[in-house]
């Protein structure tokens, strides 16, 4: 098709932050073809390598999630690929919500201990999970992990093996993060809040998230505030600004 000659060999993506570089077939992956300041793509932070690469050509690609024309219909690859994933199936709910705990080797760590962010996330008055159950008519319901033996009250204390403060974009405490819970028993669970260090650059944002996908990620204690949990995670629900 005429498109395809308009696809380079790889090309790059952004997210108001560290640009993200695509390698392997896009001819392939984008088979319906693609069209500049139209196509979106939603992309899993664990399938972006250390060195900010994402590769088409490894089956986990098929949780890429490609946007038409700036609208909330997603269409998701048609690639017939499974990937290995315990997460459960997230369209459905109701949800289960996995806060994530990171400090450094260098002692760097978050303000508020695992049990304060427990109570920050699940139990306190004004709580994410009862605002989004309050929000919906009890229909959206975020439950915390409970069911790995590393989990309490819903949050996992990791360390990751590197020095934060070094991070070029708050997207490395998260790949951080994930290759660290490799070694924990975490269960299954739907959704991920990561809360990281005050020195992690975050830079003009004090909370990420991924559209459409199940990842959310807080500078400290902007992590702990009922109002930013809720507009991140109203971003894996496909909510826009």
């Amino acid at each position: 098709p005429e498109w395809e000659a308009r696809i380079p060999h790889r090309f790059s993506c952004s997210n108001h932050g560290a640009t993200v570089e695509l390698e392997g077939d896009h001819q392939k992956f984008f088979s319906k073809g693609l069209e500049s300041g139209i196509t979106q793509l939603s992309i899993p932070m664990d399938l972006v390598s250390a060195d900010l690469q994402v590769n088409l050509d490894e089956s986990s690609s098929s949780d890429i999630v490609i946007f038409d024309e700036w609208s909330t219909t997603a269409r998701r690859s048609l690639r017939g690929i499974k990937t290995a994933r315990t997460l459960t199936p997230k369209d459905e709910g109701p949800f289960t919500m996995l806060v994530v705990r990171v400090s450094d080797k260098r002692g760097h760590s978050p303000t508020y201990s695992a049990r304060e962010l427990s109570n920050h996330v699940f139990n306190d008055k004004l709580n994410m999970a009862d605002q989004f159950r309050a929000c919906s008519n009890d229909k959206l319901i975020f439950k915390k992990a409970e069911n790995g033996s590393d989990v309490a009250g819903g949050v996992v204390d990791i360390v990751v093996d590197m020095d934060l403060s070094t991070a070029l974009d708050s997207t490395v405490c998260v790949n951080a993060a994930d290759n660290a819970l490799l070694n924990h028993d975490v269960g299954e669970y739907t959704h991920t809040m990561y809360i990281c260090p005050a020195v992690v650059d975050f830079g003009n944002s004090v909370g990420v998230a991924v559209v459409n996908g199940y990842k959310s990620w807080f500078s400290d204690t902007y992590g702990s505030s009922t109002f930013v949990q809720m507009h991140e995670i109203g971003h894996n629900l496909l909510f826009s600004h």
